[in-house]
């Protein structure tokens, strides 16, 4: 009895295992098969290498080859705001075995590739002598590397600044400032409500769609043409690149020659510029004593740049001439008394330290003189007509100078004209018909 209970017990076991077993290799063949089907399934990718149906061997020797091409075609730039450095594929190793372990079929995939920290950091003190990296620094730049080679993507670009945000405070990388007679309250207002605002990274910032944005009233393009050019004197002193900056026809009596940067309202003449870096910066502006100022506050550059104007060029207005009979005899009017022309040159050097990098020329401002015009009288007085008896003219009251005449002298003239061509030669034969009247 015991010995049936033994092989009945044995029994059950062994069909518990053999079930137990049985359901355990289903389950696996199934998951192999699974992932067999998953690996043909869809495209697979490392980068911008495609893997698809590429596993074992095959898929190594595909992938290290593909590898080496990156490295011999490896273009990697380091960009700490305005200043980039080339980047070294020397310090950068490509991972053949960490990518394919981590590879997962029918998806896209990562490049795993490890940054020599000591070669970073070697590259980086020497590219940017003037700014001091922790050990910390230079850890988080490396990962910021590997993370942009994952994509495989050439060239590469890696903004530092992405990795010291948290470490660097804002400074004062700009600012310039504008005496006027009398600030408006306009004036105040848009000086009130530039105050804090952020020009973000790549964007791009219009005076005239700014002030669309807010509720200021009325206000007149002399008033923004002052807040356009202090904007502009401002931001010349950066990298930022200027879009749209114009000049009136007359300069503005409150700017400096050279840093004028007009606007009009009607025609849309606008005052645009973009913030090329990275990073982000807030205008801080300030009003006191008549003087208005703007600042640029931010990450600090690399480079310093140190804007002049050359010397001013002058032209002298001409003297136009114009006559009237509403003139008093003798008597002369001065219609507008004139305006000497100007012309300067702006120019920008970059500076690293003390080293000079280039010299840019920003700008050449012209301003036209505006002639200065008399009206005189059309009766010459006797001086003038004693010179018309020795034979000169009223044009010569000038030399060199044009004369214009009003439609009265014109008039005459041409009266003058009229009668002297209507006149009969005496001694031409008059002829008469028939009825007696005189055959024209």
């Amino acid at each position: 009895m015991n010995n049936k209970n033994v092989l009945k017990l044995f029994s059950i076991v062994l069909a518990a295992t053999i079930v137990f077993y049985g359901t355990s290799t289903i389950g696996v063949f199934a998951m192999q098969n699974s992932a067999s089907l998953k690996s043909f399934s869809g495209q697979t990718y490392v980068g911008p290498f495609d893997m698809t149906k590429l596993k074992g061997k095959s898929a190594k020797a595909r992938l290290a080859s593909n590898f080496e091409d990156l490295q011999s075609n490896f273009s990697g730039q380091l960009i700490y705001q305005d200043k980039v450095a080339e980047l070294p594929v020397e310090i950068i190793e490509y991972d053949v075995d960490s990518t394919l372990e981590q590879m997962v079929h029918g998806d896209e995939n990562p490049i795993y590739a490890k940054v020599s920290e000591d070669g970073l950091h070697t590259i980086i003190r020497q590219q940017f002598p003037l700014i001091s990296f922790s050990d910390e620094d230079v850890t988080a730049i490396a990962l910021s590397v590997e993370k942009e080679l994952e994509n495989g993507i050439m060239p590469a670009r890696i903004y530092i600044s992405d990795s010291l945000n948290e470490n660097f405070s804002s400074t004062d990388v700009s600012s310039s400032s504008i005496k006027v007679p009398e600030v408006s309250s306009t004036v105040t207002k848009v000086m009130d409500s530039l105050n804090g605002t952020k020009i973000q990274s790549f964007s791009t910032f219009s005076l005239l769609d700014y002030i669309k944005t807010d509720n200021f009233g009325y206000i007149s393009d002399d008033d923004l043409t002052v807040i356009a050019s202090l904007l502009y004197t401002t931001i010349l002193k950066t990298n930022f690149i200027v879009d749209e900056r114009n000049i009136g026809e007359r300069l503005h009596e409150d700017v400096a020659i050279g840093y004028e940067a007009a606007i009009n309202q009607e025609l849309s003449i606008d005052f645009i510029f973009t913030n090329p870096n990275k990073t982000t910066f807030t205008m801080q502006t300030n009003e006191s004593n008549n003087v208005l100022t703007v600042s640029l506050l931010g990450m600090p550059f690399i480079y310093s740049y140190e804007v002049n104007a050359s010397p001013i060029t002058y032209y002298n207005p001409r003297k136009v001439i114009q006559f009237s009979a509403f003139v008093a005899t003798g008597s002369i009017e001065v219609l507008e008394e004139g305006i000497s022309g100007q012309e300067v040159n702006i120019i920008k050097t970059v500076y690293e330290g003390t080293n000079e990098i280039q010299s840019i020329a920003v700008s050449e401002d012209y301003y036209g003189p505006v002639h200065i015009i008399e009206l005189h009288s059309l009766k010459k007085d006797e001086a003038t007509e004693s010179d018309t008896d020795t034979g000169s003219s009223p044009n010569e009251l000038e030399p060199g100078l044009g004369s214009e005449y009003t439609n009265d002298e014109q008039t005459n003239d041409a009266t003058e004209i009229d009668k002297e061509n209507s006149g009969t030669d005496e001694n031409e034969d008059i002829q008469y018909d028939k009825g007696g009247n005189i055959i024209n």
